[in-house]
């Protein structure tokens, strides 16, 4: 969506995500691969002809934010927000996949670096721990 937003192919304000539609008269040569909030039948159908996917994708308003704008975030001091782990169960069956936000790469250089802990011996996830070295 970030790529979309900053092409210029959709408004600059983005509140709630992109939807993708199309009216039946649209012609797609390029196979693209698109993630958006939601899709009409149709533009799937239209650029899966051509050789591409659609991914709807769930992001909550904080986590759209720190996708769109991690500038904004930055300034501000914060780290990016942690992807959520499902969307609410009223949403079934409306997404593909969960957002994921930008890669570490893109953090603010004042990020500290984050290492992994040791985890315990019954197979439970480790905690990231964060490192000042």
């Amino acid at each position: 969506m970030k790529d979309l937003r900053d092409s210029g192919c959709v408004a600059k304000t983005i509140r709630w995500g992109v939807e993708l539609v199309a009216h039946g008269n649209e012609r797609v040569d390029v196979p693209l691969h698109l993630q958006v909030s939601s899709a009409s039948t149709a533009a799937q159908e239209l650029l899966e002809a051509a050789g591409g996917s659609v991914t709807r994708v769930y992001y909550t308003r904080l986590g759209l934010t720190a996708l769109l704008k991690p500038e904004n975030l930055e300034k501000q001091g914060r780290a990016l927000p942690r992807p959520v782990r499902a969307w609410p169960p009223r949403d079934n069956g409306k997404y593909d996949a969960i957002g994921q936000l930008p890669p570490a790469t893109q953090l603010p250089q004042a990020a500290l670096p984050v290492t992994a802990a040791r985890g315990p011996a019954d197979g439970r996830l480790a905690r990231a721990v964060l490192s000042s070295s």
